[in-house]
């Protein structure tokens, strides 16, 4: 009794061993690797779709590095796809992936997305700052209102143009030419128009 015992001890000791022995051998199947761009720099959170003979999905995106990875993966062919906006999409088919680790890296082509811009007819588009909804005119009263001194005229008309003005300030045009000498005698002013 005490022989069968130990033999029954001993069976299962050799089973035990046997089975963590194909264990130990057995390794995981898995699917890594880096996408980059055509300069080589690495593209974070791309969407890499892995699809197997049956149809069964899986995704995963890019970390940091521009990696990814895909473990315990069944052998046989699967087709991968790679997108990531303002890129060319890439996708593969038939990639024989084999016990232990498999590697695929992509390197994806940038994209420009086509921008269309229609022009109406410019034929009744006109340039006078009558017309323009955003022109200042000043005049009347409204021109008495300001200063009399031409360099308090000057600041306050500099304050009425904006931000806009430019950073060389406001430009002063007198009858369509540039006012090179400042601005004229307030007197003489019937009109201010901006732009």
């Amino acid at each position: 009794m005490r022989g069968v015992r130990k033999l029954n001890h001993l069976n299962l000791l050799i089973a035990l061993l046997l089975c963590s022995t194909s264990a130990f051998a057995q390794r995981p199947t898995f699917l890594r690797g880096q996408v980059t761009d055509q300069m080589g720099a690495v593209v974070v959170g791309v969407a890499v779709t892995i699809t197997d003979a049956n149809g069964k999905r899986q995704t995963a995106q890019t970390d940091s590095n521009g990696s990814y990875r895909f473990d315990n993966l069944a052998s046989g062919a699967y087709s991968v796809s790679v997108q990531q906006k303002g890129f060319a999409p890439q996708a593969i088919s038939g990639l024989q992936i084999s016990s232990g680790g498999n590697t695929k890296d992509f390197q994806l082509a940038v994209t420009i997305d086509e921008q269309r811009v229609t022009v109406d007819d410019m034929r009744n588009l006109s340039t006078d700052p009558n017309s323009n909804k955003t022109a200042r005119v000043i005049s009347g009263k409204d021109l008495n209102a300001l200063s009399d001194d031409p360099n308090e005229l000057a600041a306050e008309l500099d304050a009425l143009a904006g931000p806009a003005a430019g950073p060389s300030g406001t430009q002063v045009f007198v009858d369509g030419f540039t006012a090179a000498n400042g601005l004229p005698d307030k007197q003489t002013i019937r009109v201010i128009k901006s732009p």
